[in-house]
């Protein structure tokens, strides 16, 4: 199985039950979320690094590492749909 660096944004239940299963398949996971609270107690729980910010912010975004990873996954508050992006979707920085 291929190992990836994965940002996944926010961590209410679906950003966290996302990335405890990404977890588990050993791949490398960034979180970003405005809560300190919720990342410190994810990445207790988890071997994952947290960002706390606003994870549409060019800034935290660097500071997750989102020149090196695989693909960013994210969920709009409120909403069904959960939104994935690929390197080759994004902006050069």
């Amino acid at each position: 199985m291929f190992q990836y660096e994965i940002i996944v944004v926010g961590c209410g239940k679906v950003g966290t039950t996302l990335a405890e299963q990404l977890y588990k398949e050993n791949h490398d996971i960034v979180l970003i979320d405005k809560n300190p609270d919720v990342i410190q107690s994810i990445s207790e729980r988890f071997d994952v690094m947290g960002v706390v910010g606003n994870g549409t912010v060019n800034k935290v975004q660097m500071e997750a590492g989102i020149y090196m990873l695989c693909c960013l996954i994210a969920k709009k508050a409120g909403n069904c749909h959960i939104m994935l992006f690929a390197p080759s979707t994004w902006k050069k920085y």
